[in-house]
């Protein structure tokens, strides 16, 4: 699993990282950033975004989701977790 931020130093890169990661290695990608709406409606491959500011129960909970659907779990995504359907 990968959290990516969408403001990385170089810019707004952080979606291309995340598709890439995703796609290249199968890897759940999750974007933690200030800026939700630069997602739109979601970015190819990836699993959702969490808006920051993010404290560690949201995370531990956002982490159990994970691994749940890769174990192919049926569970309802933790609250704040913005999933994409692409």
């Amino acid at each position: 699993m990968a959290l990516v931020d969408v403001n990385l130093a170089d810019g707004a890169t952080g979606p291309r990282i995340g598709e890439k990661l995703a796609a290249d290695f199968g890897i759940e990608v999750i974007f933690v950033t200030a800026n939700p709406a630069q997602l739109g409606e979601g970015v190819s491959g990836t699993l959702g975004a969490l808006e920051k500011p993010v404290d560690l129960s949201i995370l531990k909970q956002v982490l159990d989701y994970v691994i749940a659907v890769r174990k192919g779990e049926k569970i309802d995504p933790p609250a704040r977790l913005r999933l994409f359907f692409n």
